[in-house]
């Protein structure tokens, strides 16, 4: 009976140590949660916003909808050509880094006017439903006044198809609250926020934030260590919407967030990735040459603004190989994530007796982020598309027979060859004749 009662009370306890990290890992889990199945990138998806001060719709205010990136089937998303220039990461991220990525993102589309995928219009039932295809999108709206209020939606990120955890699976449908702000502001502040354990000395001295006024620039300060990294406008006018940007910073992650009347950025510094490339293998075939010759490799980068191996000149960088062998054309430092092409091609140089490799092999690096850390992957493919592990230059030698040397009188010689042995032969002759007669 003791047993029995020893047990239960290890049973209840175990119950509730496993309800316990259920909990926990409920609070602590990220919002993104994937779906079952792989995403039908080419099937439509219906997004619902709801506009509502409590019931009451706030119809006719306008929002604008960017799609930020496009994704393939297993939910892996890729910067559009608008959004894939700005230094933000888009993989991994909670709740909280999907506000800062809108907000972030907000700045810099109102700043650059960035082309707008669609705008809709909030209905007098304070709704508007839109049909988009899979991907990831920024929904930014309005400011509106109604009456004494003043409504300022605060932007947000949608990935479309939403994850239905129910039954996990992807949901087609999804429908989204669009919170607001209704406070005037008169004041704002800038504070910068560096995420760069290890790497301080790499800092710039400074940098560059802009304050914006319905989306154009109204004023631009410098943060530095001078002034705490930090910035406060006062007396700003009431009546528009104020967002705070950072100019692009290279080698860093940028990322924006607003509480009250402080915009924090935050730099987080992306580690280089320094990467191995493989090496040029030049082989000969055919005859063995007395004296090798030297052949020469350029290693061209399609974009002018694409890293090189030390030793080039601008985007391009040659390397010699004597006779068959191999050499490496350098270490490559990528410091962002994106795709980085180069090609490759051996100068022909008309050697006596070689025949040239006339190949052209294309160098593709695909860099990623995952984690705060630069990740490659390297495609190379020769010039009909085969994809290869090194670029191999092939050249063929042939040992030539040797002519007369050029300028030489040579061809009088086996005429008059010819010419004397018939004249031995004729003298020959009439010695006999003679012989004969007597």
């Amino acid at each position: 009976m003791k047993k029995m009662k020893r047990n239960k009370r290890i049973s209840r306890k175990l119950i509730s140590g496993l309800l316990l990290c259920m909990l926990v890992f409920t609070l602590v889990a990220p919002t993104t949660v994937f779906a079952a199945g792989p995403i039908e990138p080419n099937r439509d998806a219906s997004l619902t916003v709801y506009f509502k001060d409590g019931t009451t719709p706030i119809a006719g205010t306008n929002f604008d909808i960017y799609k930020v990136a496009d994704t393939d089937e297993y939910a892996k998303m890729t910067l559009t050509s608008q959004f894939s220039s700005y230094p933000v990461d888009i993989d991994g991220l909670d709740q909280k880094g999907w506000q800062e990525l809108a907000t972030t993102l907000n700045g810099y589309a109102k700043r650059d006017n960035l082309a707008v995928f669609k705008t809709e219009i909030i209905d007098g039932n304070g709704e508007f439903t839109v049909t988009l295809q899979p991907g990831l999108y920024l929904v930014v709206g309005e400011r509106k006044v109604v009456g004494e209020h003043a409504y300022s939606p605060v932007p947000f990120m949608i990935f479309l198809p939403g994850s239905n955890t129910t039954d996990n699976t992807w949901d087609y449908n999804v429908a989204a609250d669009v919170k607001y702000t209704e406070k005037e502001i008169v004041t704002l502040k800038a504070l910068k926020i560096w995420d760069d354990n290890g790497f301080e000395a790499q800092r710039p001295k400074s940098v560059t934030v802009q304050l914006l006024c319905d989306g154009k620039v109204y004023d631009t300060q410098e943060l530095s260590e001078e002034n705490l990294w930090r910035y406060t406008w006062k007396d700003l006018p009431e009546g528009h919407e104020w967002l705070v940007v950072e100019k692009e910073l290279s080698g860093y992650y940028t990322k924006v967030s607003q509480e009250g009347i402080t915009f924090t950025i935050t730099n987080k510094y992306i580690v280089p990735l320094a990467v191995d490339d493989p090496p040029v293998v030049k082989k000969l075939v055919g005859d063995t040459p007395k004296s090798p010759a030297t052949f020469t490799f350029v290693f061209k980068a399609e974009n002018d603004t694409n890293p090189m191996p030390e030793g080039s000149t601008g985007n391009t960088k040659e390397l010699n190989i004597t006779g068959s062998g191999y050499k490496e054309i350098g270490k490559i430092t990528f410091a962002e994530s994106g795709v980085y092409s180069y090609t490759i091609y051996e100068k022909d140089f008309g050697a006596t007796g070689y025949t040239y490799d006339k190949t052209v092999y294309t160098i593709t690096y695909t860099i990623t982020e995952k984690d705060g850390e630069l990740l490659v992957s390297r495609k190379i493919t020769e010039s009909n598309g085969k994809e290869v592990d090194a670029p191999v230059f092939t050249n063929r030698y042939t040992e030539k027979p040797i002519l007369p040397q050029t300028g030489v009188l040579w061809w009088p010689v086996p005429t008059l060859f010819c010419t004397g042995l018939l004249f031995c032969i004729i003298g020959t002759i009439k010695r006999r004749l003679r012989k004969d007669e007597k």
